[in-house]
C-alpha cells in the first residue's frame, strides 16, 4: 500500500463521526449495546480480489481502525460464509504483517455477515450464550460478540457481527494459557479436528479415543465405555456442565450445525492439570428458525434422528438429567422471554438505522417486522421445550394452565410464592400440585419455572396423572 493511500485513509477515517468512544480493554470491543464503526482502506484491486476469492486464503494489506483511532496495518481475507450480494464475511489479522501488534489486546477479528439467517439473529444467539454464561455457575466461557458498521474505502458495507476469535490470545485474555500446558482445538467440520495451540496432542485428546469424541480421528480407535465408566471418565476429563450448557444453549437456538446437533463448529481447550476440558461454541449464523425442533435431535416425522453426541451423551441417564436441569434453569433465567424481549427492544433501537441503510441485511421484509418475529419466537420456543421435557405433566384437571398454582386464571408471583412455601415437600398431593418439572422434588427450579411463565396463562394443559 502506498503512503498516499495510507494518508487518504487517515483523512477518510477522521471524516467519520464515531457513535461511541472505544475504551482500551478488549471486552469493550464486544459491548453488544454499542455499535462501533470499523474502517478498512485498501487498494481497490485488492478489495475486488478478496471479494471474489473462493479459496478463502488470499490475504491483502489494509489500514484498519475504529472511528477516531490512528490506523494500523493489517492483513484481510474473505471467510467461507456465503456472500450476501457483495457483502462478504472477513477475517482481519492484526499481527500478520506487523509482528507482535495487537488492537485492544486482540490479534484477530472475525466479522460475520449473517448469511444463513441475518446478523441480528446471529448476534442475538451470541448474546444469549453470553447470558447463559453470566447467569449460571457452570464456568461456561462462550466468548463475546457485538455488532459493528463496516466501511471499506469509505463505502458502507453494512452491519456485521464481530465475533471474538478463539485463539491463543483468547486464552491469554482469560488467564488460561500456560506454555506447554494448554491446547486449543477447532472442529470446523465433521471429522476434522485441527490443533490450533500446542505442539503435540493433549493427554485429554488422547484419552478420549472413542465416539463421539473420535469424530475425525478415524474409526475403531477404542470402544465407548459403558454407562458407569463413561460417566466417571467424562466427569474427570471434561467440565460436563460447561459442555451441557453449550449443548442446551444451541438446542434452544435451534442450531443445526453445532457440536451436539452435527459434530462441528466448536472449539475445545485442554489443560495439563486443570481445569478440565472446556467446550466453546463457534459459527452461529444458522439459528432461531423453527419453534418445534427437538432438543434431543432432529425431528423426522414421529422420529428423532440423533448425532453421535446426542445419542451417547444425551441418552446417558445421568447426563440427560443434568442436561434437562440446565435447560430448565436457562428457561427460568438467561432465556426467560420476559427478560430477553426488553433486550431485543434495546437492540432494535440501536441497530435499526444501520440495518435500514444496509442493502444486504438479509432480513425478510422490513427491519421492524424482523424484530417482531424475534420477540414472538422467544416465548414460543421456550413453551415448546417445556412441553418436550415434561413440564406440565403434573397439572390437575381444574387448573387453567401450567404454572397457575392457585387456579385463579393468572400466573403471577402468588403462584411462585406457593411453590416456594412447598419446598422440600414429599407428599404425593404436593408433588402433583407444585413439582412443575416432574423430577420428584419441589425446589427453587420449580419456582423459577413458574416465574418464567408469568403472564402466559392461555389454555388448559395436561392433567395430573
Amino acid at each position: 500500500m502506498s503512503i498516499s493511500t495510507a494518508c487518504r485513509w487517515i483523512a477518510v477515517a477522521l471524516a467519520f463521526c464515531a457513535p461511541a468512544s472505544l475504551a482500551q480493554d478488549w471486552p469493550d470491543v464486544y459491548d453488544p449495546f454499542t455499535l462501533l464503526t470499523l474502517n478498512l482502506e485498501m487498494d481497490p484491486g485488492d478489495w475486488n480480489t478478496i471479494r471474489q476469492d473462493e479459496s478463502f486464503e488470499i490475504e491483502v494489506p489494509a489500514m484498519f481502525g475504529a472511528d477516531g483511532e490512528d490506523p494500523i496495518l493489517v492483513a484481510v481475507r474473505r471467510k467461507s460464509a456465503t456472500p450476501i450480494g457483495p457483502k462478504i464475511s472477513l477475517k482481519i489479522d492484526i499481527n500478520k504483517l506487523v509482528d507482535g501488534q495487537s488492537w485492544h489486546s486482540l490479534k484477530k477479528l472475525s466479522l460475520e455477515n449473517g448469511d444463513d439467517t441475518n446478523v441480528v439473529a446471529e448476534g442475538l444467539a451470541w448474546l444469549l450464550h453470553r447470558r447463559a454464561a453470566e447467569e449460571s455457575n457452570s464456568g461456561y466461557l462462550p466468548g463475546l460478540a457485538s455488532w459493528v458498521r463496516l466501511l471499506v474505502n469509505g463505502d458502507y458495507q453494512g452491519v456485521y457481527v464481530n465475533v471474538e476469535q478463539r485463539d491463543k490470545q483468547w486464552l491469554r485474555n482469560r488467564d488460561l494459557y500456560t506454555r506447554g500446558e494448554t491446547w486449543l482445538y477447532k472442529m470446523s467440520d465433521i471429522n476434522s479436528p485441527e490443533r490450533k495451540v500446542g505442539d503435540t496432542d493433549s493427554p485429554t485428546h488422547e484419552a478420549l479415543c472413542y465416539p463421539p469424541f473420535t469424530s475425525g480421528r478415524g474409526q475403531g480407535d477404542c470402544e465407548t465405555p459403558g454407562e458407569q465408566e463413561l460417566a466417571e471418565q467424562l466427569n474427570a476429563l471434561i467440565d460436563v456442565d460447561v459442555m451441557l450448557t453449550l449443548a442446551a444453549s444451541n438446542a434452544f437456538l435451534v442450531a443445526p450445525d453445532a457440536m451436539f446437533s452435527h459434530g462441528k463448529n466448536f472449539y475445545y481447550a485442554d489443560f495439563r492439570n486443570s481445569p478440565p476440558r472446556l467446550y466453546i461454541p463457534w459459527d452461529l449464523d444458522s439459528v432461531i428458525t423453527s419453534v418445534d425442533e427437538s432438543i434431543y435431535g432432529r425431528r423426522r416425522g414421529q422420529n428423532i434422528d440423533q448425532s453421535p453426541y446426542q445419542m451417547i451423551i444425551l441418552n446417558h441417564p445421568e447426563f440427560r438429567q443434568r442436561y434437562n436441569r440446565i435447560m430448565l434453569d436457562l428457561l427460568a433465567g438467561a432465556f426467560r422471554a420476559e427478560d430477553v424481549i426488553p433486550v431485543i427492544d434495546q437492540l432494535e433501537e440501536l441497530l435499526t438505522p444501520a440495518l435500514e441503510a444496509d442493502e444486504n441485511n438479509n432480513m425478510e421484509g422490513d427491519v421492524p417486522g424482523a424484530f417482531d418475529k424475534l420477540r414472538e419466537w422467544m416465548p414460543e420456543r421456550a413453551w415448546y421445550i417445556r412441553e418436550e421435557i415434561g413440564v406440565g405433566c403434573s397439572r390437575s384437571p381444574e387448573w387453567i394452565c401450567d404454572g397457575d398454582v392457585d387456579g385463579d386464571g393468572q400466573v403471577n408471583p402468588v403462584d411462585s410464592g406457593l411453590v416456594q412455601a412447598a419446598f422440600g415437600s414429599a407428599e404425593e398431593s404436593d408433588l402433583c400440585q407444585y413439582d412443575v418439572d416432574c423430577d420428584g422434588q419441589i425446589n427453587p427450579v420449580d419456582s423459577g419455572i413458574v416465574q418464567s411463565l408469568f403472564g402466559t396463562c392461555e389454555a388448559p394443559r395436561v392433567a395430573c396423572p
